[in-house]
């Protein structure tokens, strides 16, 4: 072998060589390069994972609270309507427990000889035990004295709403609970007790332990002072506070601690007392409680796997780039499935910008209303939390009568505007024939606790304006009461509460009744305008809304459009850009004397006996005279009118009954306006339904044709019993 031959071989073995080690290289480096953006994808999926986790533990253990604070406030109105009746409470209390299965306890406790006869302790309480079954018993006493206790003092110091730290039940079952504790107030504002609901945290580590983004992690939930509710039994910390657990804790983890306690959100890395590095994601709970919730990983088993491949990538080449392919696929997997994830966010987007569509679609928003009307105008607006909501308004006019209304449906969202749509369908089917307020309420109220198995209520506001007289009757059921601006004054109307709709279907709604002077305007809202939050959590309050309303009254903003604007510009700046915390729906109604230059007016009396009708026929050609009206309207409104007075001798004097009916008649520029007033048997004809003319002579029923008549033959009409008397009223466009 020659030198060259030598050489030759040399050369192809130092290139084999580098082509070796180049070839090593690349897949070394492919392999970091791919074990970083593994990295950075698993840690990407991790978050995504933890932050879903957290937002479904915080919708769960919201909810529940949420809906053990709605109904603790509804039997709190219950219960301070009924203060003059103590043993009534023990019923209320059992209701209260029977309804909602998140509550195991519920009691009152009365501040001391607040009933005389019942001593220093008095302490109604409700407790469910273990077999489902609910006692109620009087817990009071020098054995159980409330009066020292959390939730008894902190709640009338406050005088508000408020969430105990978690403790050991001493009445009924051994269970941690969180105590819910409500101030009750008698009729002049005193504070008379505290209503108290027990709820139990053992179902929080049943929720912690149904879904897991890794084996070896686990869910942490804080109390606001510190106490572990929420913890992994093995550690055996459950029930600490943090501040006690003394054993040798990484600074990082007091880091955390301080952090979840002030109510931040974020992710940090701490240490375990042996060096151990765990990845933590924590929020609050979105409820009042004052909660923080925590998903803890550990770090290096989240990654293992990562670092497994990595290692055999290093260890055998040709099997790394196998290994390298399916991290690869691995990988283009997952960012499938958060691209599919997008991609259905973005769809369901879409339909919930539809469906708010079609709500909004539902409620009337073309104002002014009534521009052919000069005695009344509206001014509405609603604006929801979410792309859908629950609140609502609604108005029209039938037989001229403003049927108004205005409502909240509990919770947010699809929900509860599916039920919105449901109250809006049944006020307008119910008030098609109907025009007592408290009747509508009735109905509306039947309907709505059929089939509730969500528990979810409404409460609503029921309207009915009587145009020529001013005369408003209403029914309240649990809402806000409406503000009356009149010129000298802004002031609540006075309004009995009720129970909001869809609690008790048996409860007996109340009407009540004013007279509201022109000039006057409605302000109706929900209760997204008082509890309205700026940045830091402040409330709107009812007080600065009164103040807003002063000032549009002073400054003449009464006209329903200026007055829900100005109020809209007052809670933005209040809440200042902050997200809105629930739905806000805002509704003014100004009610005007109608502007009618009278050039006629008379009147005649008639006996209830159809002999009277020629004297009838005569004085209604004499009124006619008056006006510019055709031949052949004047021929319908003496039509008309015969009918109606014929219809009133038929059914307001049945049988042998004799009574007066008197008429009178108004003669404006643009308007024939007939009065007919008789003080005969109730009977309102605007109610009745119209006789169906499509029908021959034989097919149709006996009745309604005359009101038929009626209407075909006049603009309008309207029905009041006013001092015992039917006011029937007609009116014809000149």
């Amino acid at each position: 072998m020659n030198i060259k031959e030598i050489w030759n071989r040399l050369f192809r073995m130092r290139s084999g060589l580098a082509i070796v080690i180049v070839a090593a290289l690349l897949i070394q480096l492919t392999g970091a390069v791919q074990y970083y953006f593994s990295y950075k994808a698993i840690s990407k999926e991790v978050r995504t994972l933890a932050q879903k986790e957290l937002q479904l533990i915080d919708a769960n253990v919201s909810g529940r609270l949420d809906e053990v604070e709605m109904a603790a406030h509804c039997m709190a109105v219950h219960i301070e309507d009924n203060l003059e009746i103590p043993d009534s409470v023990y019923h209320t209390l059992k209701q209260l427990v029977e309804k909602c299965p998140t509550i195991v306890n519920s009691a009152v406790a009365f501040t001391p000889h607040y009933y005389p006869n019942r001593g220093r302790w008095f302490e109604p309480l409700a407790m469910r035990n273990e077999d489902g079954t609910i006692d109620t018993i009087q817990a009071g006493g020098s054995h159980h004295d409330y009066h020292n206790l959390e939730f008894y003092t902190t709640a009338l110091a406050c005088d508000s709403n408020y969430w105990s730290e978690p403790y050991m039940n001493e009445t009924g079952r051994q269970l941690m609970v969180a105590s819910y504790a409500l101030p009750l107030h008698d009729a002049r504002g005193k504070q008379v007790g505290v209503l108290c609901t027990d709820v139990p945290l053992d179902w929080l580590n049943e929720l912690a332990n149904k879904q897991k983004i890794h084996p070896s992690s686990y869910i942490m939930i804080l109390s606001r002072e510190g106490r572990l509710i929420v913890y992994p039994k093995e550690l055996k910390q459950n029930n600490k506070r943090i501040e006690d657990i003394k054993d040798g804790r990484h600074k990082s983890v007091d880091e955390m601690n301080r952090r979840m306690m002030a109510g931040e959100s974020g992710e940090m890395e701490v240490f375990t007392p042996k060096g151990e590095e765990r990845l933590v994601f924590f929020s609050p709970v979105g409820n009042d409680v004052g909660w923080s919730m925590a998903v803890v990983c550990n770090k290096d088993e989240l990654y293992k796997d990562l670092k497994n491949v990595q290692f055999y990538v290093f260890l055998l080449m040709l099997a790394g780039i196998a290994l390298l392919s399916l991290i690869i696929w691995r990988t283009v997997r997952a960012q499938m499935r958060m691209k599919a994830i997008d991609t259905a966010n973005e769809r369901m987007g879409s339909e919930l910008r539809i469906a708010s569509n079609i709500q909004q679609g539902m409620l009337p928003k073309k104002f002014p209303p009534f521009p052919e009307r000069n005695d009344i105008d509206i001014f509405a607006s609603l604006k929801p939390a979410k792309e859908v909501g629950g609140d609502l308004y609604d108005y029209f006019i039938r037989d001229e009568k403003l049927f108004f209304c205005i409502g909240d449906v509990s919770g947010k969202g699809v929900p509860a505007s599916l039920v919105m749509a449901v109250a809006r369908s049944l006020f307008h089917s119910i008030t098609e024939h109907e025009t007592r307020p408290a009747s509508i309420a009735d109905q509306m109220n039947k309907a709505g606790t059929h089939n509730n198995e969500q528990l979810m209520f409404v409460t609503y506001f029921i309207g009915i304006l009587d145009l020529p007289t001013g005369r408003l009757r209403y029914c309240n059921a649990g809402h806000d009461a409406p503000i009356l601006l009149t010129k000298d004054n802004v002031e609540p109307l006075p309004v009995i509460s009720n129970l909001p709709l869809g609690i008790d279907g048996s409860f007996q709604y109340v009407s009540q009744e004013t007279t509201i002077s022109p000039d006057t305007t409605i302000f109706l809202y929900t209760d997204g305008l008082t509890e309205a939050m700026d940045p830091n959590h402040a409330l709107f309050t009812p007080q600065r809304m009164m103040t807003a309303l002063h000032k549009a009254n002073k400054h003449e903003l009464a006209n329903p459009k200026s007055l829900v604007e100005h109020m809209s510009d007052a809670v933005s700046d209040f809440v200042n850009g902050a997200e809105p915390s629930d739905d806000l729906a805002m509704m003014a109604i100004r009610y005007s004397e109608p502007s009618h230059k009278q050039l006629f007016e008379d009147s005649i009396t008639l006996s209830s006996d159809i002999k009277e009708i020629p004297k009838l026929t005569e004085w209604i050609a004499k009124v006619t005279e008056k006006t510019d009206l055709p031949a052949s309207d004047v021929q319908q409104v003496r039509l008309a009118i015969e009918e109606a007075v014929v219809n009133i001798m038929e059914y307001a004097f049945p049988a042998n009954n004799k009574g007066e009916i008197n008429l009178t008649a108004n003669v404006f520029t643009d308007q024939l306006r007939l009065r007919i007033t008789d003080d005969g048997t109730a009977f309102d004809p605007t109610t009745h339904n119209n006789a169906d003319v499509t029908l021959s002579a034989e097919e149709r029923p006996i009745g309604g044709l005359g009101i038929y008549l009626v209407r075909q033959y006049m603009d309008a009409i309207n029905y009041e019993r006013d001092q015992n008397k039917n006011v029937l009223t007609l009116f014809k466009k000149i």
